[in-house]
């Protein structure tokens, strides 16, 4: 646990942590859930992992703890509802941030950019996940192997994590409250942040 809350903020979900020793299969023909050509089965696995980007509420304790504080433009969720502070869990986000990019590789199965990129196209452009990637940037080793068949070294991705157990966060993250998106309106005394710093 320690080294998880080295290397966490104090959010909710960090009690959830376990850690587990794993060696990845890398190999780029290695069957996966997740890869392949597009199809329905594909789709539904990437589904379960980004359902949890849905809103979540939590205290002013647990925005103290995440090194905040409440702001006018914090979004808070109205007492008639139980109260608390909209939150979201990262997994979640950086889940749905891969999947999109994983979506626009197979432009020809999937269609043309929808009408909410092409509305918002920066913020689609910056809101991707690269700074949470280099945040927990893998100082993991890859070696290289010669391969029959290709002229270049290829890289050999089957290598040992430690690894947060994510079946065990998502359990937490479907057990934590969560708020409908017809609960998440302005509260009086709402303050917009200015768009840029």
């Amino acid at each position: 646990m320690f080294f998880a809350r080295s290397n966490s903020s104090q959010a909710p979900a960090l009690e959830a942590v376990e850690h587990t020793q794993v060696v990845l299969n890398g190999t780029l023909t290695f069957p996966s859930i997740y890869r392949g050509e597009p199809s329905a089965s594909v789709d539904a696995a990437w589904d379960q992992i980004t359902k949890n980007v849905k809103f979540s509420v939590i205290t002013e304790d647990d925005l103290t703890k995440i090194g905040q504080t409440v702001r006018p433009s914090t979004v808070r969720i109205d007492e008639k509802f139980g109260g608390g502070i909209l939150a979201g869990f990262e997994l979640g986000h950086q889940m749905h941030c891969l999947n999109m990019l994983r979506k626009h590789t197979y432009i020809d199965y999937y269609g043309p950019l929808n009408q909410d990129y092409l509305d918002n196209r920066i913020f689609y452009r910056i809101h991707l996940c690269l700074q949470s990637i280099m945040c927990t940037g893998d100082v993991g080793l890859i070696t290289f192997d010669w391969v029959e068949g290709y002229k270049r070294s290829y890289p050999n991705f089957n290598t040992r994590h430690i690894c947060r157990d994510s079946s065990k966060l998502y359990q937490w993250i479907e057990q934590a409250p969560h708020v409908p998106a017809a609960h998440v309106y302005r509260t009086m005394g709402t303050v917009d942040l200015p768009d840029s710093p």
